[in-house]
């Protein structure tokens, strides 16, 4: 479901829907904070054509075409239904999202259990140290060698169960949200990219023993909240508590109590928000 814009009342919103309604397209009207209605679109294809009536709407609300049968009312138990579908990621479950989880995320997550299992939780280092982006602190000779999967890998390495239990956690939801609006290849190009720059970076602030998904889950994090501030017909969304939530771990980190790859999570976060921020500038991005 994708937003395609706003309209300042309820009753041209409401007659906009109506015509909408006629021409087969299946929508949803939401009231904003400010006043205004957002109109959401329900299938994919039928986005670019109703955004093209919306515009033609708004710059003569009162052509004959418009001037249907009076507005069709929804239910607040409808509204409230497809609120809880497009705010995927804000209260409810244990990270925020309802439904299911997207196919790139699904395979992610098996491929951090299944390392999980082989590897013991990162218990046999036998196993896993294959995985990590080298065995030396200084020139990644691996990698240098030809074994490019190194440069991924580290992101599917956990060292015990709550560290994998959480990563899953945030992966199903923060995934299935850019699955869910704008498609798998989107969340597959950004793990491809956010996976070594953010191995990268933490192999040269700190050495090779490091492993976790989380520079990858706070590049998505940094992602979906910016992206979603910037161009909200993207239909990504984050509720406030949880980017407060999300940068009070960020900060937490680096204190002295906590263990973690900060500079994997600040390069992570850092790409998130540049391509946010272009994503919602350049829509190709």
């Amino acid at each position: 479901m994708r937003a395609i814009g706003q309209l300042p009342e309820e009753n041209n919103a409401r007659r906009f829907g109506n015509f909408l309604s006629s021409q087969g397209i299946k929508y949803n009207l939401e009231r904003e904070k400010d006043g205004r209605w957002t109109v959401w679109i329900y299938v994919e294809d039928q986005v670019q054509p109703a955004a093209a009536f919306l515009r033609d709407y708004e710059n003569n609300p009162h052509d004959s075409r418009f001037q249907t049968s009076p507005p069709v009312e929804s239910s607040p138990a409808q509204s409230d239904s497809a609120r809880r579908k497009r705010l995927s990621f804000s209260s409810g479950s244990t990270w925020g999202i309802s439904g299911g989880i997207g196919s790139v995320s699904l395979l992610l997550i098996g491929i951090s259990v299944a390392f999980g299992i082989f590897s013991n939780l990162g218990e046999d280092r036998g196993f896993y140290r294959r995985f990590l982006i080298s065995e030396y602190f200084r020139g990644l000779p691996e990698i240098m060698h030809g074994e490019y999967w190194r440069l991924f890998t580290p992101i599917f390495v956990h060292f015990g169960f709550i560290h994998l239990l959480f990563n899953i956690l945030a992966l199903k939801d923060l995934g299935t949200i850019i699955e869910s609006r704008l498609g798998s290849g989107r969340l597959a190009v950004l793990a491809v990219v956010m996976a070594p720059l953010s191995n990268l970076g933490q192999y040269w602030s700190s050495g090779p023993a490091f492993g976790g998904m989380s520079g990858v889950l706070y590049g998505l994090f940094g992602y979906i909240w910016i992206r979603g501030r910037f161009d909200p017909e993207s239909g990504l969304y984050l509720d406030p508590q949880i980017v407060v939530m999300m940068l009070a771990w960020f900060v937490l980190c680096f204190t002295p109590a906590l263990q973690a790859a900060n500079t994997a999570h600040g390069v992570g976060l850092a790409l998130g928000v540049v391509w946010g921020f272009l994503s919602a500038r350049v829509r190709f991005l």
